[in-house]
C-alpha cells in the first residue's frame, strides 16, 4: 500500500469516527450511545492509533451508560498498554461501583475486580485499592479467587474475620488450616484448643502446626493431643512421628493424666530401636 492509499485509508477512517459521534450525539437510548461510542474508541485506538483519542471516546461512553462493560475492558486495557496509572485509578475509583448495583452481573464484576486486585498487588502497588478490590471479589463471587488473593491484600486481623465468616458456611480443611496459621501468627484472646483440635483432625500441617505450638508454650497435654492427631496420617512413616516425638521429648503415653483423663491410654505403637 502506498503512502497515498494510507493516507487516503485513514481520513476515510476519522470521517467514520466523526459520523459515529455525530450518530452518538443524537441518539437517546443511553446503551446504543455507550456502544457507538466504544465503537469509536476501536476505531482510534486499532485502525489510526491515536490511543489518547480512544481513552476519550470511551470515557464518553461511560458518562452515557456507566456499566458498559466492553468500555471498562477497554480502558482498563487502554491504562495498562501505556503505563497510565491515573486512569487506572480513576477507573476503579470512579466507575466500577455501578457494578455493584442490583442487575449487574456478577460474573463481569467479578472478573474485573480479580483483575485488578493483581493490578494493585503486582503492576502498581496499592495495598488500599488492593484490599477494595477483594472485599468487592468476595461479595460479588464468594467462590471466586479471594482465597487466593486475601493473604496478599488484606491485614492478618481481616484474613481472621474472613476465614471465620466463610467457615460458617463450610468447614473445610483447608480454611480450617487457613485460620489457624493466621491465629499463631497473630494470637487473640480466647482458647485456640477447640479450633486446632478441629483442623488437627482434618489436616496432618494443623497437626504439626499444634505440636510446635504447644512445644513453644510447654503444654504437655497440647502436645499430647497434637501428637495423638498427627498419628492418624502417618501411616507407614512412623520414623516421622518417632522424629518429633523424640525431638521434643516426650512420648504422649507419658503426658500425666488431666481431670478428664484418670489415667493414661495405652500407646497406640511400640518402637523397637
Amino acid at each position: 500500500m502506498t503512502t497515498s492509499e494510507q493516507r487516503d485509508r485513514q481520513r476515510l477512517w476519522h470521517r467514520h469516527c466523526l459520523q459515529l459521534e455525530r450518530r452518538a450525539a443524537i441518539t437517546r437510548d443511553p446503551l446504543a450511545v455507550a456502544r457507538l461510542h466504544h465503537q469509536r474508541g476501536f476505531v482510534q485506538a486499532t485502525l489510526l492509533g491515536d490511543t489518547a483519542a480512544a481513552i476519550q471516546a470511551w470515557l464518553d461512553g461511560l458518562a452515557a451508560w456507566p456499566g458498559h462493560v466492553p468500555t471498562l475492558i477497554a480502558l482498563r486495557d487502554a491504562a495498562l498498554a501505556t503505563d497510565d496509572q491515573p486512569l487506572a485509578r480513576r477507573l476503579f475509583d470512579a466507575h466500577l461501583d455501578v457494578l455493584n448495583r442490583p442487575g449487574a452481573e456478577a460474573r463481569d464484576a467479578a472478573e474485573l475486580y480479580t483483575f485488578f486486585a493483581w493490578i494493585w498487588l503486582l503492576r502498581w502497588p496499592d495495598a488500599d485499592r488492593a484490599a477494595v478490590a477483594v472485599r468487592r471479589l468476595d461479595a460479588l463471587a464468594p467462590d471466586g479467587d479471594g482465597d487466593f488473593l486475601a493473604p496478599l491484600a488484606l491485614p492478618t486481623s481481616d484474613q481472621i474475620l474472613r476465614l471465620e465468616r466463610r467457615l460458617e458456611a463450610g468447614r473445610t480443611p483447608e480454611r480450617l488450616t487457613a485460620l489457624v496459621e493466621l491465629s499463631l501468627r497473630s494470637p487473640r484472646p480466647g482458647d485456640l484448643r477447640p479450633l486446632l483440635a478441629e483442623a488437627a483432625g482434618v489436616d496432618p500441617y494443623a497437626a504439626t502446626r499444634w505440636v510446635e505450638h504447644a512445644t513453644s508454650v510447654d503444654d504437655a497435654r497440647g502436645r499430647a493431643e497434637a501428637l495423638e492427631a498427627l498419628a492418624r496420617f502417618c501411616g507407614p512413616y512412623k520414623p516421622v512421628l518417632r522424629f518429633l516425638a523424640g525431638s521434643s521429648g516426650i512420648c504422649w503415653w507419658m503426658t500425666p493424666p488431666g481431670p478428664a483423663r484418670r489415667s493414661p491410654p495405652p500407646p497406640r505403637w511400640r518402637w523397637t530401636g
